[in-house]
């Protein structure tokens, strides 16, 4: 700030003079802006990163095992502590600065949720606002985590967002006047996003992607009619299986995890490889499915019926 560029030049004279405007009951008076920001001021985002950036000064970078460690999305804070007496310092860490701040936390949008432990095991966490309830499960941008981490939770969720995205649609896509290819472009850009988010955690194996998929099958019914050919349907209009698409974004964190900056690169450990944690899982599914559309002509392969055999008898199928 000593050296002010031309950024911070700008910014003190936007702000040099503000007013605002107040009008009640048909009176307006106008008055000097002297707290806050203009409403949808660009400044607003940037100013809050800064002004949250050392909330989780003081815990470890991503040791979880010794000081605690956090994770920050927007205002979005979450706490992760190896045993409770870890998380219980980590947390009033994080009520030192509010408080430090002048901040509060509101404990009725907080939660707690201890993994692998029995739903009699109550974690107790208190604050100075009060304390701060124990869940069997917690929607964290978007992904139901639960107290087993249940993959089939997560994909249920996204099972049911598809549902009520879809709807929203329905009448788009059975409209006789939109091109097919408009709503192709619907589904693939909309609904496919909509369920197959978070797959990088809940994975590709069909069990876990089989609602998604009756919700992508559903869609495709709505705009090719509802006695069609799924198999033959999703190959003309270029839509990929659920699965495949799963299997993708499982191979792009495979790939992207151990550099990320977070306590996420923690993960991912080749020589620390549980069989039944994220690194094995993920490692096995994708020696099955090894790429999109080997994934893709690997379900093709699966369907006996007599009207894809006469789709490929006609070669009709294309790469």
């Amino acid at each position: 700030m000593q050296q002010e560029g031309r950024l911070i030049r700008f910014i003190r004279a936007l702000y040099k003079n503000p007013r605002l405007t107040i009008r009640a009951d048909g009176i307006k008076n106008e008055c000097r802006f002297e707290v806050g920001l203009r409403q949808g001021c660009p400044l607003s985002p940037t100013l809050f990163n800064v002004f949250v950036n050392d909330v989780f000064e003081g815990l470890g970078e991503g040791g979880i095992e010794e000081n605690g460690a956090g994770l920050a999305f927007a205002d979005d804070l979450v706490v992760l502590g190896a045993t409770k007496e870890i998380l219980r310092k980590a947390v009033v860490q994080v009520e030192l600065w509010a408080s430090k701040w002048e901040m509060e936390i509101n404990p009725a949008k907080c939660g707690v949720l201890s993994f692998g432990s029995s739903a009699e095991v109550k974690v107790g966490i208190v604050t100075q606002q009060g304390p701060i309830p124990d869940l069997e499960s917690y929607t964290y941008l978007g992904v139901e985590i639960t107290k087993t981490l249940s993959r089939m939770a997560m994909a249920e969720r996204r099972r049911k967002k598809g549902l009520e995205c879809l709807f929203m649609l329905e009448k788009k896509l059975r409209s006789p006047s939109l091109p097919i290819g408009h709503k192709t472009l619907l589904i693939r850009g909309i609904v496919m996003p909509t369920v197959t988010y978070g797959a990088e955690i809940f994975g590709s194996t069909g069990v876990v992607t089989k609602g998604s998929q009756g919700v992508i099958n559903l869609a495709m019914k709505m705009v090719a009619g509802g006695n069609c050919a799924l198999t033959a349907v999703r190959r003309d209009l270029g839509i990929l299986p659920v699965q495949a698409i799963a299997a993708e974004r499982q191979k792009r964190a495979w790939g992207k995890f151990p550099y990320l900056k977070t306590v996420g690169a923690r993960i991912f450990d080749e020589k620390r490889v549980l069989p039944y944690g994220w690194t094995g899982r993920t490692k096995r599914e994708l020696k099955k499915r090894t790429g999109r559309d080997t994934t893709w002509e690997l379900l093709e392969s699966k369907d006996t019926t007599e009207s894809w055999a006469r789709y490929q008898k006609l070669g009709l199928k294309r790469s």
